[in-house]
């Protein structure tokens, strides 16, 4: 599985930047990938990484009405930055 190998990578490696430098933890908040969100989660991926257009993972769940990842983001251990 392509989520597996990439969280058996360096620390520094975990938040790799794609299109638009979003990361894969953006991509799964869109896509309503609970299951891999939770796979990141787990292992400390860096939830407040922003895209070019200023987008955080929870930014995407909650543009394309995933409830259940905005929650499991909300809910994470992570903590969100203030929206000063």
């Amino acid at each position: 599985m392509v989520v597996k190998t990439l969280l058996e990578r360096e620390d520094d490696e975990l938040n790799p930047r794609g299109d638009c430098d979003r990361t894969p933890l953006a991509l799964a908040s869109q896509e309503e990938h609970e299951k891999i969100v939770l796979l990141f989660e787990r292992d400390s991926v860096d939830a407040n990484i922003a895209d070019r257009l200023g987008y955080r993972p929870l930014d995407w769940a909650m543009l394309f009405g995933n409830e259940a990842t905005v929650k499991l983001l909300q809910s994470s251990d992570h903590p969100q930055p203030c929206d000063e």
